[in-house]
């Protein structure tokens, strides 16, 4: 009976997470990106996409989360013409509320938008800036940061086996990510 108590409590606790990324991504559309107003995703890509970015607060879906084992991932994500293009940015090495320079990351796209093709840099190949890292909410379970930041990457994000690639020259962002109480 304990064993199945201690495998049910697991698989709540992986459904909660996966239950509050939805809820985040379903409440940053209807809500927008940042409550604040300043939400924002800029990039300019060549390759197979080639777009200039710039996408302000209204309209565009952002949410985020860490892990205690992980790095930070903000999501950005828009309704375009060709249909939806999610980006996913992965930050290593920062702590709650840190800013500073050269966190390595990745970056990856995808969406109806790529034709249901997924792009990827190699995980380490973009350096990051945050020069903003603010909480801006909390509660006894999570806390909710203001990111903001820029990127550039060494590498082009491929596909997966290698083919079509889209460069990503520099990137900047205003988004929120999530520390939840395990990720402490």
């Amino acid at each position: 009976m304990r064993g199945q108590t201690f495998f049910t409590f697991r698989t709540l606790a992986c459904c909660f997470i996966a239950v509050s990324l939805s809820t985040v991504a379903d409440e940053a559309t209807a809500q927008n990106c940042l409550t604040d107003g300043t939400g924002t995703f800029k990039a300019n890509l060549h390759g197979a996409l080639v777009s200039e970015l710039n996408w302000g607060n209204e309209g565009t879906a952002c949410a985020g989360f860490t892990s205690s084992s992980g790095p930070i991932r903000v999501q950005f994500s828009r309704r375009t013409d060709d249909g939806e293009l999610i980006i996913d940015l992965t930050i290593r090495g920062i702590a709650e509320g840190q800013t500073g320079r050269s966190f390595n990351g990745g970056v990856s796209l995808s969406g109806s938008a790529l034709e249901g093709q997924t792009f990827e840099t190699p995980a380490e190949a973009c350096r990051f800036t945050l020069v903003e890292n603010t909480l801006i909410s909390a509660t006894l379970l999570e806390r909710i940061y203001k990111l903001v930041g820029s990127a550039r990457c060494s590498a082009p994000a491929v596909t997966s086996p290698p083919g079509s690639t889209i460069t990503i020259a520099e990137l900047r962002f205003k988004g929120q990510t999530r520390w939840s109480k395990s990720s402490q």
